[in-house]
């Protein structure tokens, strides 16, 4: 699947879910919540909305509710910490989190030293705390999560959506999600620009510029992106002939299949099927045409550990303001 929307789920906190991930590759996608992320190893790309930007260690990154957003490792896979929070966590004291648009998904340039340095800190530290469970853990969680927006909601440039315009941002997430459900259920098929823009009563122009604005690319390359992600995983997953692939995957013949996997792989789809096959196959989650692993809530625990040791001197303060009768060195 090119896109989807993520049903994120909230197992253990209310409106909030919080997991480490090592990431090749994740496809655009969007979820109803606010995504706080914290790059603990390698360097990802990031594509969101008509921007690009590279993470690196150590840099955070905030993304809207229903921000559509794409990751790309640069080199080896990163490892990536997630907090997902719906905005309505803090109804009951900070309701205009609601309609609040953050418009700048990097952070660094916004924090100074110090604030970056503590906004780090407690992502990890609500995360450690999360995967621990121990006693009022919950109530050390909300107030963490609260220090951090309070903190952003103060620094990172934004603007409060009055009703009518948020209602109009809903409009538009919808309408998006409309059209690339549609090519979702029917890449397979012929799917030209026109008829989409038809079924919405829109302009063939506008549909153009609404797809680029929204997914930062044209409408017929995320096509032919959806098309390779299926390809791909037929490819790798299963002893399908060929020509069966690009029948069940929308391409006309077989040597367009085979080119795009000469531009896409460097090599041709049989060569692409020997090399996954020697890779062995190794837990995957996620949509279609995404390459990432989740760690278990003990490799969390792991994780996490070992970056607070490293960064021991930013933890002296929080640990303070939230005792657990351990430091971050032990």
């Amino acid at each position: 699947m090119g896109r989807e929307y993520e049903l994120v789920m909230h197992p253990r906190l209310k409106h909030i879910c919080c997991f480490v991930v090592e990431i090749d590759y994740r496809t655009p996608h969007l979820h109803r919540e606010m995504e706080l992320s914290l790059i603990l190893s390698g360097s990802l790309s990031v594509s969101t909305q008509g921007l690009s930007s590279q993470l690196r260690e150590g840099d955070l990154a905030l993304f809207n509710a229903n921000q559509v957003h794409e990751y790309h490792a640069e080199g080896a896979p990163a490892r990536m910490l997630c907090i997902q929070v719906i905005p309505q966590f803090c109804h009951d004291s900070f309701p205009s989190l609601q309609n609040t648009r953050f418009s700048d998904f990097c952070l660094r340039e916004h924090l100074g030293t110090e604030e970056y340095a503590l906004c780090r800190a407690m992502a990890v530290e609500f995360a450690y705390r999360y995967c621990r469970r121990d006693f009022g853990y919950e109530l050390e969680c909300d107030a963490l999560l609260r220090l951090i927006f309070s903190i952003l909601v103060q620094r990172v440039p934004n603007r409060v959506l009055p009703d009518g315009e948020s209602g109009r941002s809903r409009e538009r997430v919808e309408r998006l999600n409309r059209i690339l459900d549609y090519i979702d259920a029917n890449y397979m098929n012929k799917i030209q620009l026109g008829d989409l823009a038809q079924s919405e009563g829109i302009s063939t122009y506008y549909l153009s510029h609404f797809f680029t604005d929204h997914l930062n690319c044209s409408f017929q390359n995320y096509l032919f992106q959806v098309r390779m992600r299926h390809a791909r995983a037929l490819v790798a997953s299963t002893d399908k002939k060929l020509i069966d692939v690009c029948l069940e995957c929308g391409f006309s013949d077989y040597r367009y299949l085979n080119r795009a996997f000469q531009q896409q792989f460097g090599c041709t789809p049989n060569e692409y099927r020997s090399l996954s096959r020697q890779a062995g196959d190794e837990a995957r989650e996620g949509g279609i045409g995404s390459v990432e692993r989740f760690l278990t809530e003990q490799e969390m625990l792991t994780e996490l550990k070992a970056y607070r040791q490293t960064h021991a001197a930013a933890f002296e303060t929080l640990l303070r303001l939230f005792p657990n009768g351990e430091t971050a060195t032990s």
